[in-house]
């Protein structure tokens, strides 16, 4: 039986090693689906993911990136460009957040989900 798929943005890898107080909660959470639950599935990032993470500098970068060395990379191809744009020119998503726009789109598409498969652009 395939394992269900899940698409992974820049949040969850950086909540794996945050360190602001604030956000702990969060990073408790975060790092327990990692440990127990991302086994149950294929587990997807995207070059814009990579891109997002490998921007700035801060604290445990370096841990950020090896935590996603080894998941399946989504290239970019003229079909999420594709998506992008609906969502952008129908105000699906901000214009200002057009790599949040990627990530819908990467998400919409990643194997085997059909939500965008029958879209006519």
């Amino acid at each position: 039986m395939n394992k269900p798929t899940v698409y992974l943005d820049t949040t969850i890898p950086s909540y794996l090693f945050e360190e602001r107080p604030e956000l702990q909660a969060f990073v408790q959470i975060t790092q327990q689906w990692w440990a127990e639950e991302r086994p149950h599935f294929e587990v997807y990032v995207s070059e814009e993911t990579l891109i997002e993470l490998n921007q700035g500098n801060y604290p445990n970068k370096a841990k950020v990136l090896e935590s996603v060395s080894g998941l399946t990379i989504l290239r970019l191809t003229p079909r999420i460009d594709e998506i992008v744009n609906v969502c952008i020119d129908h105000y699906l998503m901000p214009r200002k957040l057009q790599g949040d726009a990627r990530h819908l789109a990467y998400a919409s598409v990643t194997p085997p989900n059909k939500l965008f498969a029958n879209l006519e652009l």
